[in-house]
């Protein structure tokens, strides 16, 4: 989608979002004129109301709200307490309204018991745990007496999706990172990538997905192949490590679930780097009863028992693959080296990111030095990385 596009689809949804809200606040405000004449509070709507339909113009991208509503499968009554605690947050007026409808001055967030007296279709099965509207956080107990008389909101990220803006869940923001694909991978770690796109292929949610399972000695080669199957596979590539997933069952259910909904609120997938055996169990717990799509990284395969998994092993890529790598980096300076990139290809075993890393940061400090002091920088660059990795190895195998 083009900026313009965007633009346009944005305005359109948020104004499909308002004309929801307007007819439900509509709604509320003809149960509560029935309730001043009958001075019966808290009875059903009566008949006369006209029913109440959602904005019937075309948008695509579809409308948040109707997105949501197809890829949680939530009923009437589930869409219409989003949409109430969405309008407390987004309309001072409608704010206002619930609170009236409660008999307090000032606005007031929605409850169950309200919601419950107010809509039609209203079922107590929405408001258990298992409910699509909790077991994915959408709506978030507050304080209350009791559990119908607990206040209720909007969960913010759900809030942000509605509304059009793209905003990762900020309880994630601080474990998960982003990761980039590489300009170009060797041949040989293009066809695991495409295995892993057939494999995704047809998945929904609620279906269990394949875990996939990528081992390698050089963990940066499974980075380059999980981004660049995402790249094909039209998603982002979002990375966490294993010492970061919660020892608490709770706390990790918790991240479970928030993650889950996080890649079917937007394109994503999760690739979960592995390199503290003592954290396995957690992350086979992890994993469980997850059908999102995700991705396992480590140097030894793992033991992912009641998992539909689909173990790849990423290969070291040949030595004329890496000359090829050196030379798309490189561009017009690898005839500066005089054949030396066969030479650091000898010495040096780097992946794909590091060879572009380490082509970029040559150029920059080597621009105008000599050829020679060009591949002495190169050398010394290659050296620096090659030291790194063995570092990160020594902490991880340190008793």
């Amino acid at each position: 989608m083009t900026a313009i596009n965007y633009d346009n689809w944005l305005e359109a949804n948020q104004q499909y979002l308002h004309e929801a809200i307007s007819g439900l606040h509509e709604y509320l405000g003809h149960h509560l004129q029935d309730n001043q004449i009958t001075g019966e509070k808290g009875d059903q709507p009566v008949h006369a109301v006209k029913e109440r339909r959602l904005p019937d113009h075309e948008i695509t991208p579809p409308p948040t709200l109707q997105t949501l509503c197809n890829t949680f499968s939530l009923s009437e009554f589930e869409r219409d307490v989003i949409l109430i605690c969405a309008g407390v947050e987004l309309d001072s007026g409608f704010a206002s309204l619930i609170a009236v409808l409660q008999n307090k001055q000032q606005p007031a967030s929605p409850t169950f018991g309200l919601i419950l007296s107010l809509l039609p279709n209203a079922h107590w099965s929405a408001l258990t745990p298992d409910a699509p509207s909790r077991r994915w956080r959408m709506i978030e107990l507050g304080i209350g007496n009791g559990f119908t008389t607990s206040r209720l909101s909007i969960d913010e990220r759900v809030l942000h999706y509605l509304t059009g803006v793209p905003q990762m869940d900020a309880r994630l923001l601080g474990l998960v990172r982003p990761l980039s694909m590489s300009p170009n991978i060797p041949n040989s770690h293009n066809v695991i990538a495409e295995r892993m796109v057939t494999a995704w292929s047809g998945d929904k949610l609620g279906t269990q997905r394949p875990v996939i399972q990528l081992c390698a000695r050089n963990m940066e080669d499974i980075r380059a192949v999980a981004a660049r199957a995402c790249y094909q596979a039209g998603v982002e590539l979002f990375a966490i490590n294993s010492r970061d997933i919660p020892d608490n069952a709770a706390e990790r259910d918790a991240l479970a679930r928030l993650w889950e909904r996080e890649s079917a609120l937007e394109s994503v997938i999760l690739l979960v780097e592995c390199d503290d055996t003592t954290k396995v169990a957690n992350v086979v717990s992890f994993a469980s009863n997850m059908s999102a799509a995700i991705i396992f990284s480590s140097r030894e395969p793992l033991p992912l028992p009641g998992q539909r998994m689909l173990r790849l092993d990423v290969p070291q890529a040949e030595p004329a693959e890496q000359i090829t790598l050196w030379h798309h980096a490189l561009g017009s300076s690898a005839k500066r080296l005089n054949g030396q990139i066969q030479r650091l290809v000898s010495q040096f075993n780097l992946g794909a990111d590091a060879i572009y890393a380490a082509s970029a940061q040559a150029m920059n400090d080597g621009a105008g030095l000599s050829d020679e002091d060009m591949g002495v920088r190169l050398w010394e660059t290659c050296r620096y990385s090659a030291r790194q990795r063995l570092d990160e190895l020594a902490q991880r195998i340190e008793p």
